[in-house]
């Protein structure tokens, strides 16, 4: 198969994948504004991105370990796995400590048992799935996916909505729908036959482990450089205004459920394609195509944002739109990350990842420290931008020295230029947000005209097939 069939097999069965899991995120955003205040909405959000925080630090980053290694079919799977298992159940047990030691906090000791669940049941779930991924299973990722999407949903619907539970029907369901997740790919993945506990080595667990430690604090890192700007708003305003720029960061969600789709599939094919002759060429290709995209969606979803506001949130939330346009910039840069970050972990230098995240986190905690206080919610996402852009441009230049690989800045910084003015055009709230977008779509087009004609001809290649 060739290198791009690949890439276009997986970016589909990611996009059934994908558009499950973030059904829950957006369509379920209107019944969730509705049936929980604020402030109860702030606390659901905090929990998940402490979550976020935690595990990397309690599974060692293993999961990731997991993909890598037994992607490799040099590698035995099954021995990988395994330890996989191994250091995930080491992992529960510290979650199922240190929770019984924060049961004094307030928001701990009320969910305690909720909160337990929810980041274990999530821990085996990313493992099963990375695991998937790694033997080839993304049939089965879909699958599951669907019928997570549906347990959560009817979930939701019946303890929040019906039984008016808040935050424990939020966590309950969000626990049901990966428990079975999870119950499904121990299952397609037939997992019993990977198990082998009495050949374990240890020089096996230290390969893996001298490539997933360097993650752990590239994942702490980049979890502050994604979510501190929420704990600096709630120490510097309010529980509401947390809860007004929770429900914003659901709009850039639908940008970043492509760009998700897209680097789930892109990260096998980075892997798969990192020691090929021809892999720049390809890698150009792709991103192009890639950065493209990127701007025609955060351009209609800026041009759009009053109207998908309008849709999404009830009246509390309404006023949480101003915030988008610059979330949606720093959604760019985050993605271009992605695409990056992807490369070096196709060719396993993850210390880069590190050094790199560590450089933006530095300078969204000044900036966020510097701009929340006078400029509150928009403050915060000008930081987070801000910081991605930071990341992008440190990532790119180890790219270039490391892989060779360096995206040509004469087609982003005309782009970037025109995203930004269409962003400011959005959040000085007149018409001109309406009389620039044509002439903004316009640029970018001209820019990427070869892509667009690459697209064209491709389109037409499967238009005229289909009609035969």
């Amino acid at each position: 198969m060739s290198s791009y069939k690949y890439l276009l097999k997986n970016v589909g069965l990611f996009t059934i994948s994908e558009f499950a899991s973030k059904f829950i995120t957006f369509f379920m955003l209107p019944l969730y504004t509705y049936y929980l205040s604020t402030e109860e909405y702030a606390v659901i959000d905090l929990i998940q991105v402490t979550q976020n925080l935690i595990i990397p630090v309690v599974t060692l980053s293993i999961a990731d370990a997991v993909l890598r290694f037994a992607f490799d079919r040099n590698e035995n799977t099954g021995e990988i796995f395994s330890l996989g298992v191994l250091v995930t159940a080491a992992g529960s047990v510290l979650v199922v400590i240190g929770c019984f030691a924060g049961s004094g906090n307030e928001v701990i000791g009320r969910y305690l048992w909720w909160i337990i669940g929810s980041i274990i049941i999530v821990m085996f779930s990313t493992l099963l799935s990375n695991f998937a991924r790694a033997i080839d299973k993304v049939q089965a990722i879909t699958v599951s996916s669907i019928i997570t999407t549906a347990i959560v949903a009817s979930a939701n619907v019946l303890m929040v909505a019906y039984l008016k539970m808040g935050v424990a029907g939020y966590l309950s369901a969000l626990v049901l729908g990966n428990a079975f997740k999870c119950l499904y790919l121990a299952i397609a993945c037939r997992t019993w036959e990977y198990f082998q506990f009495r050949s374990l080595r240890k020089d096996t667990l230290a390969r893996m482990l001298k490539y997933s430690l360097p993650l752990i604090p590239n994942s702490m890192f980049w979890w502050v450089n994604s979510s501190i700007n929420k704990y600096f708003l709630t120490g510097l305003t309010t529980l509401a205004q947390v809860g007004l720029y929770s429900a914003a960061s659901k709009i850039p969600a639908m940008g970043n459920t492509i760009s998700n789709v897209f680097n789930s599939a892109w990260r096998m094919s980075a892997i798969k394609e990192v020691d090929s002759e021809d892999k720049n060429s390809f890698f150009e290709m792709i991103y192009e195509l890639y950065t493209f995209t990127l701007a025609v969606i955060v351009l209609g979803i800026t041009v759009s944002v009053k109207l998908l506001a309008l849709i999404l949130f009830s009246k509390d939330f309404y006023d949480a739109w101003i915030v988008v346009p610059f979330l949606m910039l720093g959604f760019y840069f985050d993605s271009n990350n992605a695409f990056i970050g992807n490369l070096f972990v196709g060719a396993k230098i993850t210390k880069v990842l590190f050094t790199t995240t560590v450089v933006g986190a530095i300078a969204n905690v000044v900036l966020n420290a510097a701009l929340i206080p006078p400029f509150g919610i928009v403050g915060a996402a000008i930081a987070t931008t801000f910081s991605n852009m930071v990341i992008f441009f440190v990532r790119r230049k180890r790219a270039k020295e490391w892989l060779q690989f360096s995206p040509s800045l004469k087609k982003q910084g005309p782009v970037v230029v025109v995203m930004v003015i269409l962003a400011l055009a959005a959040f000085s709230n007149t018409i001109w947000l309406y009389i620039l977008f044509p002439f903004a779509m316009a640029v970018v087009l001209f820019i990427y005209r070869q892509q667009v004609g690459f697209l064209y001809q491709q389109g037409m290649k499967i238009l005229g097939k289909v009609k035969k």
